[in-house]
């Protein structure tokens, strides 16, 4: 502009000459990088809920309203605010359209990881473009807000939380191996350290290639209560940055390993109960509606001052612990009344429940529970021998009378 406004001062036509070379470019960049993203129009496409850590992938719908001219070199960006109202995390996620044709459309998705559970809120979107020459950048912000809700992450349940002996404590031996001989066969698993070799199903361990148990259902009642106690105060100290470290993350990560391990298994009702800064009740035949109503829920809960077990018992009605089992996962020491009031409404129930009570602000939670996914590593064929007995290293056959049917 300065070189024209020279030239055209001192009627230089040479500089003319120069300032329309210069400029006729500078213009021409600006008004098509403008022009490529009147026309276009952006659409989004994402699940409703993820797990904490898992892929979220999210589609997205490129459209081109030009009849006779594509469009180059287009980047689609995204933005996911995180639920924390302080100090939101930003995750950006981003395509790239290379060419768009007329009056098609194009769909790309991108990757992202959402490592913390909430809700976040998406968009808005921006489309902008360099094209063709690379000396402007023309943005356009498109507001296609949306929500995605990031349930708790699913950890791993350690062998250490089914004890074999659990389903049969209190009663006499003749009691134990009568009831495992009344119980229905349903399938096996790999052996562990510790399972008695006259359960080895030999069949099934030769065609798996590695050596298997039985497993027996327990005609028994399979309901379950998992209470969950989330408090934290001041007085606890600053929460661990580390969600694998978190007492309050811990809780709500087993609870909703238990809830996704009992809607694998099926056949069962729970009755979930969740105190902290909103107490609830949620009870039901397991299925995928009670797996999600609770899943949302622990998605968002966030832990009270105090213990809320007091005023959750209180609220749970008559019946509530009829069940074979009472979890309780808080994030302190059960002490006192909440106890009190915990162990009355146990021994009440008839018949009287398992009581199991898990402190996660305890070590000793990581020796059953793990808050991520572990993964079954895949045997090595160079792997060194175990202290499992070998298949072909069979009992004799009268010690394979307590094991149900034969293989």
């Amino acid at each position: 502009g300065a070189v024209i406004a020279a030239a055209t001062i001192r009627q230089v036509n040479l500089m003319l000459l120069i300032g329309g070379l210069v400029s006729g470019p500078l213009f021409l960049s600006w008004w098509t990088a403008r022009a490529n993203l009147k026309r276009l129009s952006v659409r989004r496409r994402l699940p409703r809920e993820v797990c904490a850590g898992d892929p979220l992938v999210v589609r997205i719908d490129l459209e081109s309203g030009y009849r006779l001219r594509g469009v180059w070199s287009v980047v689609v960006e995204d933005v996911l605010t995180g639920p924390e109202a302080s100090n939101p995390e930003i995750i950006r996620g981003a395509v790239l359209f290379r060419y768009l044709s007329p009056q098609k459309r194009q769909a790309l998705s991108y990757e992202a990881r959402l490592p913390r559970r909430g809700r976040y809120h998406v968009g808005p979107v921006r489309i902008a473009t360099r094209f063709p020459f690379g000396l402007f950048y023309a943005v356009r912000t498109v507001d296609l807000p949306d929500e995605v809700i990031v349930f708790p992450r699913i950890g791993t349940l350690r062998p250490d939380w089914f004890p074999s002996h659990h389903a049969y404590e209190g009663r006499t031996r003749r009691e134990t191996r009568a009831h495992r001989a009344t119980g229905d066969f349903f399938g096996v698993r790999e052996y562990q350290q510790g399972d008695s070799a006259r359960y080895i199903h030999w069949r099934q361990s030769v065609k798996h290639g590695e050596l298997v148990v039985r497993q027996f259902e327990k005609p028994r009642n399979r309901d379950v209560v998992v209470l969950l106690d989330l408090h934290w105060n001041s007085e606890d100290g600053e929460r661990p940055h580390d969600d694998t470290k978190d007492p309050v993350e811990l809780a709500v990560g087993l609870t909703a390993t238990l809830i996704d391990g009992l809607s694998r298994r099926g056949g069962a009702g729970i009755a979930l109960g969740l105190g902290g800064n909103e107490t609830a009740w949620i009870r039901g035949p397991v299925s995928s509606g009670i797996m999600g109503m609770a899943m949302e829920t622990l998605a968002t809960i966030q832990p009270a001052e105090a213990s809320q077990l007091p005023e959750l018992l209180a609220k749970a009605g008559n019946g509530a612990f009829a069940a074979s089992e009472v979890i309780v996962v808080s994030t302190g020491p059960v002490v006192g009344e909440a106890y009190e009031c915990l162990t009355r409404r146990v021994a009440a129930a008839v018949p009287a429940p398992r009581l199991r009570i898990v402190d996660t602000s305890q070590p000793e939670v990581f020796q059953f529970f793990s808050p991520v996914r572990e993964e079954k590593k895949p045997r090595q064929r160079n792997e060194p021998p175990s202290d499992k007995p070998k298949p072909e290293e069979r009992e004799p056959a009268a010690s394979q009378g307590a094991g149900g049917a034969q293989p």
